[in-house]
């Protein structure tokens, strides 16, 4: 019986999701298509041969040297070059990095890629965006993305619509407006704080629970221990005597007591607390003996 209510519970899952495959994906933007790698420049040399920065489309800083392998296609030079920019705020030029590295596409064509300038190639790019957490993902015509387990065809691009399959079925998506990006980073931020907010109250429920732990073996201590009684010294005619009585553990219980490290990070270490007690006395006393001069005693017990 458990096992068909798995099956049946799966084909409902199933079913709504191939009901709901569009929800929670809009169309973010479209753009000019570029290559995949934008070229940041030279970050250092290895024996003469330099080190090359590339940034991907999901910001991935990845780093090659000539005749390596970018994706597709291969690097074959890099050129070094400087322009002098002149900066209105300072009234002075400075050298602006204009480097260019070379790639050699898998057509056979040659690429020419600038430090911070990304190389347009035919067609378009499509961002899509999942409405929930603000997730993007790029796309270009005829490619297949996933998205939130799901496939998807990019079937069409226009310069405002995408036309969009995905289990057996077509839809056409149109570029966000302004005030619909507005208010959907609008929902996801309040999203985030009410996230934020539920983490710092479990937080602070721990950190309390913690401390009330401490309280209560603090008390037990307390409770365990009873301060020392001190007697009042007394004068008699053959003798005086003072002294202390004192507490000393005879049995113990194993508590958590709470600390915090040089990282602020908060853990247990354990710690035996008396929980009984037998007492004791020590002190001196001073006494006449049979020969009429005073004796000095000192007294334990």
């Amino acid at each position: 019986m458990n096992k068909k209510i798995k099956i049946r519970q799966a084909l409902l899952t199933c079913i709504i999701v191939s009901c709901n495959c569009f929800a929670d994906i809009a169309l973010y933007s479209i753009h000019p298509n570029c290559i995949d790698y934008l070229f940041k420049g030279k970050t250092s040399s290895n024996n003469g041969n330099p080190i090359l920065s590339f940034n991907t489309l999901d910001d991935v800083t990845i780093f090659k040297s000539i005749g390596d392998k970018l994706g597709d296609y291969t690097i074959l030079s890099y050129s070094q070059h400087f322009d002098k920019v002149f900066v209105e705020t300072t009234s002075s030029y400075k050298d602006k990095d204009a480097s260019t590295v070379v790639l050699l596409a898998p057509d056979g064509n040659e690429l020419s890629l600038t430090v911070d300038q990304p190389k347009e190639t035919p067609g378009l790019l499509a961002a899509f965006i999942n409405t929930k957490n603000g997730y993007v993902l790029y796309a270009k015509e005829d490619d297949n993305i996933d998205f939130n387990n799901q496939t998807y065809s990019i079937d069409q691009i226009t310069t405002n619509s995408v036309l969009v399959s995905c289990n057996g079925k077509e839809k056409t998506y149109i570029q966000m407006t302004d005030d619909a990006k507005s208010e959907m980073f609008a929902t996801i931020q309040k999203k985030r704080d009410e996230q934020q907010q539920l983490a710092m109250q479990k937080q602070h429920n721990k950190e309390k629970a913690i401390q009330e732990a401490n309280i209560k073996t603090t008390t037990a201590v307390v409770q365990a221990y009873n301060s020392p009684k001190y007697y009042v010294p007394r004068q008699t005619t053959t003798k005086f005597v003072m002294g202390t009585e004192y507490a000393y553990p005879i049995q113990y219980t194993v508590f958590p007591v709470t600390k915090r490290n040089a990282q602020g990070h908060l853990y247990f270490t354990p710690v035996a607390v008396p929980t009984e007690f037998g007492r004791g006395y020590t002190g001196f006393q001073t006494i006449d003996n049979n020969n009429g001069r005073r004796q000095l005693n000192v007294i334990r017990r």
